[in-house]
């Protein structure tokens, strides 16, 4: 056995900060036409809460994560994500009250948006409801829907 300590080849390593409890994760690099892109999407929206947003272009709901990208829409990228329970996640319970005759079209366009009419690529819903409630007074019928908006998470560099 030698005395001397063992000397370990000089590699030529990147400089990486410590972590106590985990590894380091890099931060991806942005290409200068992704960032280009990105800023145009992100004009193309309106903030409705802290990290939602309304994509004016085609109307979904956007979610978005910290760094601004979208991480969840009510549009899905695939076919058939609901099927898959890591694909999609439901919002809040949200209210809307309808009087028919009277807004019988608003109605109808709602119920389409729960339905599997192809609009949102083969039946995967924009929203699901979860109860109905219809009262008769007055000669008009008011209908109680209590809904969720479906979100879709969003497959980041799908074609580059």
């Amino acid at each position: 056995m030698p005395d001397e300590p063992l000397e370990l080849p000089e590699e030529e390593t990147e400089e990486m900060p410590v972590s106590i409890g985990g590894g380091v994760a890099k931060i991806p690099e942005l290409k200068p036409e992704d960032t280009q892109d990105e800023m145009e999407e992100l004009a193309k929206r309106e903030k409705i809460d802290n990290n939602l947003y309304e994509n004016t272009k085609d109307g979904s709901l956007i979610i978005t994560g910290n760094d601004g990208r979208a991480k969840w829409s009510t549009m899905p990228q695939r076919v058939g994500m609901l099927q898959n329970d890591n694909m999609y996640r439901t919002g809040p319970p949200q209210v809307k009250i309808f009087t028919l005759p009277d807004d019988l079209d608003a109605y109808n366009a709602f119920l389409k948006k729960a339905g599997n009419t192809g609009i949102n690529l083969d039946g995967d819903p924009e929203l699901v409801l979860e109860t109905n409630h219809e009262e008769f007074w007055r000669g008009k019928f008011y209908v109680r829907i209590t809904y969720r908006n479906l979100f879709y998470r969003q497959l980041q560099n799908m074609d580059r």
